[in-house]
């Protein structure tokens, strides 16, 4: 009776579906591990953003901005950017997402960066500024629509990001709540100064506010 032995190459492909995917799960494992080494070595205040230490060298927030218009809710992340030091300051980058009183959502995305050349570990009391545009997805042949547009000022206290607008907000919204999205060379005039103070919020309601809610 002849055995029937298995096809050698059969055998040597199923082994390299294991043998092939482990080194580079390795590799990816050792590439986040010196990321995070890299970032608690150049920034590592991005670990204690909020006034406490977090294995995550980011922070995410939310907070309600009382126009006269009504109110809106902002929500906010923020990370180091890859040129931390930009401008001789510790830089952030990140994304948010603005919800009008009439329930319109803007995505944007955020350039910003404390004041001071060194701010040490842990950032409390440090003055930070934020500016905001909205987010643009794709090629465009023309100027992207970069509006709504505002710039937030302030320090953190404790875990909380206290911030005023300098009338920004006001340019960028009409008395009705609504974006000016008018012709690009008019602008709003100041109508108030607002505002708000960014708490912590979990990265799930971070992520469930902004990933799916159907915003421009």
């Amino acid at each position: 009776m002849r055995m029937s032995l298995p096809d050698p190459g059969t055998r040597r492909g199923k082994g390299c579906l294991g043998g092939c995917l482990l080194p580079l799960a390795g590799l990816l494992v050792a590439g986040a591990v010196l990321v995070l080494v890299a970032l608690a070595v150049f920034t590592p205040w991005a670990f204690y953003l909020g006034g406490h230490f977090h294995p995550v060298p980011a922070w995410a927030g939310v907070g309600r901005v009382h126009a006269s218009s009504g109110d809106f809710t902002l929500y906010v992340s923020l990370q180091p950017t890859s040129q931390s030091r930009q401008l001789g300051i510790p830089r952030v980058s990140g994304t948010a997402m603005v919800v009008d009183p009439k329930g319109e959502k803007f995505l944007l995305n955020i350039a910003g960066g404390f004041t001071d050349r060194w701010i040490g570990l842990v950032p409390e009391g440090r003055a930070m500024f934020l500016d905001f545009h909205r987010y643009y997805r794709g090629i465009s042949l023309n100027a992207p629509e970069r509006r709504p547009r505002f710039d937030l000022h302030g320090r953190w206290r404790g875990p909380i990001l206290v911030m005023t607008d300098h009338g920004s907000f006001s340019r960028a919204f009409l008395p009705d709540g609504r974006a000016w999205l008018g012709p690009r060379d008019i602008t709003p005039a100041t109508r108030e100064t607002l505002n708000v103070s960014l708490r912590p919020c979990g990265w799930w309601e971070y992520t469930r506010a902004t990933a799916f809610s159907g915003a421009r």
